[in-house]
């Protein structure tokens, strides 16, 4: 399993997509906290995150 994990954070297409997106590195969205608070509720869970991993870090 954790061969896997490490094969998807250094995965080429899925670093380039995160890239493109610019959203490393920015302020905090509404669009974010309100898919955190829709995801709490729906789950039941006390919290939610949305969270972006690049080849070294989350942001």
């Amino acid at each position: 399993m954790h061969n896997d994990v490490s094969k998807a954070v250094h995965d080429r297409d899925r670093l380039t997509a995160l890239v493109r997106t610019r959203l490393l590195d920015t302020l905090p969205e509404g669009v974010f906290d309100r898919l955190t608070r829709l995801a709490s509720r729906l789950l039941n869970a006390p919290v939610a995150l949305v969270s972006l991993v690049d080849h070294d870090r989350q942001f």
